[in-house]
């Protein structure tokens, strides 16, 4: 389920802009911010 508010073009934008600019992401960091905001993974 998505949000209405769900934007798969802007999605895929975030994404690689966050790559370009961002070296020491990882997952790790990805999941870090989830938890953080409240989202959580089954």
């Amino acid at each position: 389920m998505y949000s209405d508010k769900y934007d798969p073009w802007e999605c895929d934008r975030q994404f690689n802009s966050c790559l370009k600019c961002c070296k020491y992401v990882t997952i790790k960091t990805f999941f870090y911010i989830c938890k953080k905001h409240g989202v959580t993974f089954n």
